[in-house]
């Protein structure tokens, strides 16, 4: 078992085999696809256990991480200094879907906004989807 056992396997049966076997990257995608928090905690968890090596990607993306749990919504939220061939494809791919989780969130909910910014959050959502292609296609 890892540090990450504090995740009930009850309430997330997918979590703590990711957990377990060191997935941060896994864990943020589905904190992302089921606004599942303990999922988060778990992928903080164990970047920091990495940070602790002393590599300063691990350290900022920790801080990147627990920036995003306290505030997920965050439009104006920066993409991290970090070296992202540290983190191989798959947390690449974790830190763009992170960044971009608010704008996806606000294309989700276009249909409940005012007319005059379901344009704005339609574009953001046309953004968004060009910016997770490119990243996808470089991974």
């Amino acid at each position: 078992m890892s540090d990450a056992d504090f995740v009930e396997t009850s309430t997330a049966p997918h979590v703590q085999p990711l957990a377990d076997q060191g997935q941060w990257a896994d864990l943020v995608g589905y904190w992302i696809a089921h606004q599942h928090a303990p999922a988060l905690d778990a992928a903080i968890t164990l970047v920091r256990d990495r940070a602790r090596s002393g590599q300063p990607s691990w350290s900022a993306l920790a801080s990147f991480l627990e920036d995003v749990r306290s505030n997920p919504l965050d439009l104006d939220r920066a993409r991290p200094l970090l070296n992202t061939e540290d983190l191989g494809p798959e947390g690449t791919v974790a830190i763009v879907l992170a960044l971009y989780f608010p704008r996806v969130a606000l294309l989700e909910a276009a249909e409940l906004l005012p007319r005059k910014v379901q344009d704005e959050a339609l574009r953001a959502g046309i953004e968004v989807a060009i910016t997770l292609g490119v990243v996808a296609g470089d991974s």
